[in-house]
């Protein structure tokens, strides 16, 4: 999930919802909303230059972008790196006092050499 900045968000969603015919569609995560001035401002939010890729960290994206990236990442990372090693490298990189960069050199000496 695109952070905003570096913050993971989670829209309140309780206060728009409305049983309504109406149907509205983020195009790019296939959300589906009853709610226009909630998409509106969802879509806006959206298209704000502020959301950062959780898997690269890159920044400066639309969450269009963010999102994308975050989808080519995983798709890459599965291909690399197979299933079975998943949770021994989260639980490395969860408790590791290394930097980052350090642990991802170091899975990148073991997996791609």
């Amino acid at each position: 999930m695109p952070l905003f900045g570096r913050k993971l968000v989670d829209f309140n969603r309780n206060e728009y919802t409305e049983n309504t015919d109406e149907t509205f569609v983020v195009p790019h995560t296939g959300e589906i909303l009853h709610n226009q001035s909630y998409y509106d401002k969802l879509m806006k939010i959206y298209r704000l230059e502020r959301w950062t890729c959780e898997c690269t960290w890159r920044a400066g994206l639309t969450h269009e972008e963010a999102y994308l990236s975050e989808i080519d990442v995983r798709k890459t990372l599965n291909e690399l790196v197979p299933e079975y090693f998943h949770p021994i490298i989260f639980d490395i990189v969860y408790h590791s006092n290394q930097l980052k960069i350090e642990i991802l050199r170091f899975f990148t000496d073991v997996f791609c050499s």
